[in-house]
């Protein structure tokens, strides 16, 4: 575990707060945002690093395994396949997508085979891939009691993964008190939940 922090350092230097989310131990200045954003999601097939900018499964996957040091190379000895229809071979995110899948991380977005590489990824979708993340790397969380009750408590499915991020801070509540399961992320919130990760287990 200690390569993957290291390797996530580099590109999440300091645990930071995207605009508007509520319950952070540090604000970072609008210059460390856009400086960690562009570190994590710079060099993507085109996209653009934004602060506010939509997080596709496609872009969370790969940023996932920019801070997992080990995940590619693992992924490319193993020799497994990839088991989308909807991903080429030559896809700038394809071996990140099929080490995803390979670990149960970020599977098909349907019944079907299909990947989804363009759906973005929501809060609660982020909640759940962090929790399988760590469930492979032996970091398991299990159920752990949080603090909040949300407002929007009815509408989250993924009870057991979303509570125990808020247990460990990784994830919280708006400024309201919702978790907001079905919003989409952004590059921010992303990076305020990966700095807060690699906190919890240096």
């Amino acid at each position: 575990m200690k390569k993957i922090v290291l390797a996530a350092l580099a590109f999440v230097a300091v645990a930071l707060s995207a605009p508007g989310m509520a319950g952070a131990a540090d604000v970072g200045t609008t210059d460390d945002i856009s400086a960690s954003v562009r570190g994590l999601f710079g060099h993507m097939g085109g996209v653009k690093p934004a602060p506010d900018g939509l997080v596709t499964r496609a872009m969370f996957v790969t940023a996932l395994t920019r801070i997992d040091g080990e995940a590619i190379a693992a992924y490319l000895a193993s020799g497994a396949g990839l088991p989308f229809t909807d991903v080429s071979d030559t896809a700038w995110y394809a071996d990140a997508a099929g080490w995803a899948a390979q670990h149960n991380i970020l599977t098909c977005s349907c019944a079907s085979s299909a990947f989804g590489p363009q759906v973005p990824v929501t809060r609660e979708d982020m909640a759940v891939a962090i929790c399988r993340y760590l469930d492979s790397k032996g970091y398991g969380l299990g159920l752990r009691p949080g603090l909040e009750t949300y407002a929007d408590e009815d509408q989250i499915s993924a009870y057991r993964d979303v509570k125990s991020l808020e247990a460990t801070g990784i994830m919280t509540a708006d400024k309201d008190g919702r978790f907001n399961p079905a919003r989409d992320v952004t590059q921010g919130e992303v990076v305020e939940a990966f700095g807060r990760l690699i906190e919890a287990l240096d």
